[in-house]
């Protein structure tokens, strides 16, 4: 699959740790927003998309109080063109000294205790299989295939880029997932499975965009 060429719409279906969990209210939806122009992956942020677009917000916790608002805010977008998904975040600290970014060997497991900002896709929408992105403030990355039989498949790597940047207050991140680096239905209109995750590694508090998305 080469290309999405129209409006490609995200349904988040998967819940912290398992493919299983249902949720029972009416899944909202988002709409990642289309770009004219490809997006410069530097991690600044600086495109006027960032201005014109309301960020995703709203991430509540997955440790230590599960669902509770987040205790760090953290604003993400989301972005398409003819050839690459996009995906962003500005990450807040409260104590940026604090910071866990020391992990630079792809795929390592250790970078999970690092603080990370991550993507998990489910392309075909159908709560069994996915791919998982996440980088660190330093450029650390890790990419695998997740299903529901077992886990991670960390040997599975693909082309990508990703680029991180600091700001008074936090990090920035910019992700790049070439659409062919992806397998999905064919069809121009896409309705994929989405989450979002901010982890502090260092404080064990994990910040989780996980509502429901939708048409």
């Amino acid at each position: 699959m080469r290309r999405v060429v129209c409006a490609l719409l995200v349904l988040c279906v998967f819940a912290p740790g398992t493919f299983a969990e249902t949720v029972a209210k009416p899944a909202p939806t988002v709409r990642a927003h289309r770009v004219v122009e490809p997006i410069g992956i530097d991690g600044r942020l600086e495109e006027e998309v960032y201005q014109t677009t309301p960020p995703i917000r709203d991430f509540v916790q997955q440790e230590p109080d599960e669902s509770k608002p987040a205790t760090e805010k953290t604003d993400a977008w989301i972005f398409f063109d003819q050839d690459h998904l996009y995906i962003s975040a500005r990450n807040f600290e409260t104590h940026p000294d604090r910071r866990v970014a020391n992990q630079m060997r792809r795929d390592t497991g250790q970078l999970r205790q690092n603080d990370t900002f991550g993507v998990l896709l489910d392309t075909f929408h159908d709560k069994r299989n996915g791919y998982i992105f996440y980088a660190h403030a330093i450029g650390g990355l890790a990419d695998s295939q997740v299903n529901d039989k077992g886990p991670p498949n960390a040997d599975w790597n693909t082309v990508w880029d990703v680029r991180t940047a600091n700001f008074d207050g936090g990090w920035t991140i910019e992700m790049a997932i070439p659409f062919k680096s992806l397998r999905y239905q064919p069809g121009a209109n896409q309705t994929w499975g989405i989450n979002l995750r901010a982890w502090c590694g260092g404080r064990t508090n994990g910040r989780l965009w996980r509502k429901d998305l939708g048409r």
